[in-house]
């Protein structure tokens, strides 16, 4: 997992890792390698993650060569690449778009949320992106006085795969740093998460 949430990235804090290296040192190597990628990789139960920057300013050291260098090495090295992104449309995202074979936007059921991602897709299809390419999630579905999984399918003209809305079940995870699928099997969330990952 590569946290390419530059400023704020918290893939570090929701799995209880400690401090230390990050994207800024593997960047600091005059060259990005498969080989040294791992000196900066920090190592969970079950997958490896690579951290964001410990603070926002060091941002701006990161441009879409040391992205490219970096999820190339780590290719060479790992079965799967997950990239987690910024809710923002820069040169970065767009390299990282570029170089993914599948590309999760996710959002929720609500209007400000659905008309952003109709503008994503906007864009993703001027990219002549195919529909393989690109799918979207939407997350909390179900929770009272939200839109339906029908009228947002309707909304964005796309299929949409769901997660359904489960404040308990989350916040293990979100908060308590625990892998929900091993604590709470039967949740509808995880439930909801093992079917995303069939697909």
């Amino acid at each position: 997992v590569v946290d390419l949430d530059l400023r704020f990235g918290d893939v570090l804090t929701f799995l209880k890792g400690k401090p230390g290296q990050t994207i800024i040192e593997a960047i600091g190597e005059t060259e990005v390698t498969p080989e040294n990628i791992q000196k900066f990789i920090h190592k969970g139960t079950e997958f490896d993650y690579l951290a964001a920057p410990k603070k926002t300013e060091l941002a701006e050291l990161i441009n879409p060569n040391h992205v490219k260098s970096i999820l190339w090495s780590l290719e060479a090295n790992y079965d799967f690449v997950l990239v987690d992104l910024q809710a923002v449309i820069d040169d970065i995202t767009i390299n990282t778009w570029e170089l993914s074979n599948l590309i999760y936007l996710v959002g929720q059921p609500e209007i400000g949320h659905l008309i952003a991602a109709r503008r994503v897709i906007e864009i993703m299809n001027q990219f002549k992106y195919p529909d393989s390419k690109f799918k979207l999630i939407m997350n909390k579905v179900g929770q009272a006085g939200s839109i339906s999984a029908d009228e947002i399918k309707a909304f964005l003209k796309k299929e949409i795969l769901t997660l359904p809305y489960a404040p308990e079940d989350a916040i293990l995870t979100s908060n308590g740093g625990e892998m929900l699928i091993a604590e709470r099997p039967s949740s509808p969330l995880s439930v909801g998460i093992s079917n995303l990952a069939r697909s």
